[in-house]
């Protein structure tokens, strides 16, 4: 076997890139680890936690974010250009239409926050309060709008790792389905890490959440849409609803008040933790598989495609030697 054809198949190994992306999330984490430190030294917080609702906390999410969201891209660009030699459209990015999937999305992840907590009110589980805006017009538009930002870095980091990396690495090897599984699990398991964090959290955000942008990004093969999904449903759900996003609470239009059962509306954590969620998502779940089934964008497994063409190539050299199939011209 010569070198080449030895490095075009390491190339072409998911495992191999899967663990190149696992070594390059962990030498890009040590200068990002001190850069945030400095960062939270600098600001002065010590031993106290930055919050969204002020000036000071919401500046300190925008830099750490947005530094994991530019580690994010670094991995994506260094595997999708450099390691797999592909283009912009084939990892997710393409510049022809992103306009139209980032409006798509926005659309659709507005539309589906608006009928959970439409459901939730219909049932009696939310409430509003009043309007939460208070103090100066100026001060408080400058909130709104950091926290908009903010929450478009954290969809980008987000759907870069999970649908961009891991979701369409591992479709090459296990199949469409699992990749979808295997992602959105990992995706719910991150949120562990967010304050009022429970297993039921994380299996409600992976199987749900990570299930939808991860069947969006199988219909349209680009990460605006689920980016864009994504970031409306926190902009909704957290500053226009008043509702915590993933136990996170921030800058708000209304304030709001959840009852009913802690298993159904997601407590303190917010209603993407509850089975409000599944009940409420699940026809939007269904209905787009089958428009990914009708697009043919359900993919085999990687050995089950090599699998079919060497048997297809064997039934082809096997009628060859009957003399039942002419030979190539």
């Amino acid at each position: 076997m010569s070198e080449m054809s030895l490095l075009e198949k390491l190339r072409c190994s998911a495992i191999v890139r899967l663990l190149l992306v696992a070594m390059l999330y962990c030498v890009l984490a040590v200068p990002l680890f001190f850069f945030l430190a400095f960062v939270s030294r600098w600001m002065g917080f010590g031993e106290e936690a930055p919050t969204l609702a002020e000036g000071r906390g919401l500046l300190f999410h925008l830099i750490a974010i947005g530094a994991y969201c530019v580690v994010a891209l670094i991995v994506h660009l260094t595997i999708g250009l450099g390691v797999e030699r592909k283009l912009l459209s084939e990892i997710g990015f393409d510049p022809e239409d992103w306009l139209a999937d980032l409006g798509a999305g926005f659309a659709g992840g507005t539309a589906l926050v608006l009928l959970m907590v439409g459901s939730m009110w219909a049932l009696g589980w939310y409430r509003v309060l009043g309007v939460a805006v208070t103090g100066q017009p100026l001060p408080f538009a400058g909130l709104l709008g950091g926290t908009f930002v903010l929450l478009l870095v954290v969809a980008v980091g987000e759907e870069v790792l999970f649908r961009g990396i891991l979701q369409r690495i591992l479709e090459e090897g296990l199949g469409t389905v699992p990749a979808i599984v295997v992602s959105g699990l990992l995706f719910g398991v991150a949120h562990l890490m967010n304050p009022e964090a429970s297993w039921q959290a994380a299996l409600l955000i992976g199987g749900v959440g990570g299930t939808l942008l991860g069947l969006l990004y199988a219909y349209t093969r680009s990460l605006w849409a689920p980016i864009a999904a994504h970031w409306a449903w926190n902009f909704m759900e957290g500053v226009v609803l008043g509702l915590p996003v993933s136990g996170l609470e921030s800058v708000r239009l209304l304030e709001a008040k959840i009852s009913g059962p802690l298993l159904w509306t997601g407590g303190k954590f917010g209603p993407e933790a509850g089975l409000i969620a599944l009940a409420s998502l699940a026809p939007a779940i269904l209905v787009l598989a089958v428009m990914v089934l009708r697009r043919a964008e359900f993919r085999a497994p990687l050995w089950y495609e090599r699998r079919v063409a060497r048997e297809a190539r064997d039934s082809v050299l096997a009628m060859r030697m009957e003399g039942e199939a002419p030979e190539d011209p």
